[in-house]
């Protein structure tokens, strides 16, 4: 985790997601660490603990109807939202997102000031965690919208890979839209990290 923790790694990030509106760190959580999250990842798949993705949106007619995503599920592990049974079926990733993230929030917010960032003891209750897994060809998304009642508050997203034997022909790559510029694709290696600021 020296990675997550390391001023010159933090100001690296903050350099890209200003210029670039993104930034990419490979090795984040070193190998071990990562393994030990990917281990409990597939445990609780394993377990049937991971929620089934859905989402609601509104047809032309005005209905609100439920869309359920094939192939990707999820859980809440920030703070607020996990449960107890998650936190000790995984107990490193309930780890992870009570203190690393928000400890990494702490560092990126010292070096972009102007995103304002919220900070301070409270901060825990404001990093939102979520793991999601994703399978099969139903696993992806054309285009991703973040549109959850917590999105309009969002000002970093952080995605980090736990995909250990990923192959290029499994697809699954994340391709970027920089504004007035060129589409960037980003493979899902394993134990990247990518931010979205």
């Amino acid at each position: 985790m020296t990675a997550l923790l390391s001023q010159v790694v933090a100001k690296r990030i903050a350099s890209d997601i200003v210029e670039d509106g993104w930034a990419c760190v490979d090795s984040f959580l070193g190998h071990e660490q990562a393994a030990d999250l990917a281990f409990e990842c597939k445990h609780l798949e394993a377990c049937g603990m991971l929620n089934a993705h859905c989402f609601e949106f509104q047809a032309s007619n005005g209905e609100r109807l439920d869309y359920k995503h094939e192939g990707r599920h999820f859980v809440d592990l920030d703070a607020n939202r996990i449960l107890a049974k998650i936190a000790e079926a995984a107990p490193r990733l309930a780890e992870f997102a009570a203190h690393s993230a928000p400890k990494l929030a702490q560092k990126l917010a010292a070096e972009l000031p102007d995103l304002g960032l919220v900070v301070g003891a409270d901060m825990a209750n404001h990093v939102q965690v979520k793991l999601q897994h994703t399978n099969g060809s139903q696993g992806c998304a054309p285009y991703h919208f973040d549109t959850s009642e917590t999105a309009p508050s969002r000002q970093l997203t952080l995605l980090i890979y736990l995909s250990e034997a990923w192959e290029p022909d499994f697809a699954g790559e994340l391709q970027l839209q920089p504004f007035l510029r060129r589409p960037v694709t980003l493979r899902p290696c394993f134990d990247r990290a990518v931010f979205l600021g």
